[in-house]
Order: structure tokens, then sequence, then C-alpha cells
């Protein structure tokens, strides 16, 4: 089902405020995954709310997010790209500038990714739940005719990861909160994570 959108009208300000909100129902006769056996079915959702500020050269933005699944039966492999109820997508401050007279512009913080074709890194669209990363992003275009990413974050991770609590998750608000500590997209194979309570886990 296609998305309906919402956002402030009047005169453009420093403010603005965007939302959406999707809901789909998905049934399956014949399940293909291994170990589990009839039928399924779901009602998806998913809302978003976005808000910026433009500061004057600062730009503060954010973005809630609000992922649910209804009607699911007590086996349906449910999983963090159906569920997340109720987080905090996007937390970023944002600087434009000109760059050898390209625009370009330095964000920092919690924010979502386009890179490229969208292949390796993209704002999920078709997915109930949206990747998000914690880190800086620096784009420029045309730098003598190149479009110009450049980037180092970690990849935020959404708990809890068993079906039980997530089918919980999405019914009553209850939730635990993961947060990604460290870790690079840029080649290096180190990450780090913090899971409650209070301890951690590296792997090299």
């Amino acid at each position: 089902a296609s998305p309906v959108y919402a956002e402030t009208s009047g005169e453009e300000g420093p403010f603005s405020l965007s939302g959406t909100t999707r809901w789909r129902y998905e049934a399956l006769d014949g399940q293909f995954r291994a170990g589990f056996g009839g039928s399924d079915q779901a009602i998806s959702g998913r809302t978003l709310i976005q808000a910026e500020y433009d500061a004057g050269g600062w730009v503060f933005g954010g973005e809630l997010i609000d992922s649910r699944v209804y009607l699911d039966d007590d086996g349906s492999p449910l999983s963090t790209s159906m569920v997340n109820t109720v987080d905090i997508l996007q937390a970023y401050i944002r600087r434009p500038f000109t760059l050898n007279g390209a625009p370009a512009q330095l964000q920092a913080g919690r924010f979502t990714l386009d890179v490229g074709s969208r292949r390796f890194m993209a704002r999920n669209g078709f997915r109930n739940t949206i990747n998000a990363f914690t880190g800086v992003n620096f784009t420029a275009e045309k730098i003598a005719g190149w479009r110009v990413t450049a980037f180092h974050v970690s990849p935020v991770r959404r708990y809890p990861r068993d079906s039980p609590r997530r089918r919980t998750m999405s019914r009553t608000l209850t939730r635990r909160i993961g947060i990604s500590a460290s870790g690079a997209c840029t080649g290096a194979a180190r990450t780090c994570s913090a899971r409650p309570p209070l301890s951690s886990s590296c792997s090299a």
C-alpha cells in the first residue's frame, strides 16, 4: 500500500515538520522458510515523523519511527526487520557550505544513508523498519565532475533480537535499547556493541 503523507502548510520558514504512515496486510500460503510450516499472515504498519530546524547555517534534524506487526501467529518468524516500536531513527546536525563553488555538506549524529546505487547502503523502502547509522557523513556535488561521498559510521542495532520479545515489544511498547559503539564501514573488520545490562562484546 502507498504511504499517506502529511506536512505543515503555509510559507516556508526555518522549521519543517512532515510525516508518513503506511499499513499493509500480508498473507502467505505455503511456508518457504526452513523450520516453519503452514500459512501465515500479518498486518504491518510503519509511521514516520520528521522535523528539521534551520538555525542559519546549521540544520538540526530528527525523525521518529514506529514499526509494528499485528494479527501474526505465535509461530510467525518476526525479526527486527519488521518490528521497531517508537524509536529515534535520526538525530543529527548538518552544516551546508560550498566547496570550490560546488554545494557540499557535513552531517554528524544518527542518520539514514543512500549511497550510490543503494545496493550496499540505503534507506529501506519496502521493509517495515529502516537502517540507521551513527557517525559522520560528507558529500560534495560536482568536484571535477565527480560527486564525492565520504563517511565513517557504525550501524545502529535494534533490540530485542528474539521473536517472543519482539512480539511483546510490538504490542505493548516494552523494549530494550541497543547502542552500536565503534566500528567502521570503510573496510575495517572490527565491530563492537553494547548491550543492556552494561555488558559489551567485541569482535575483530
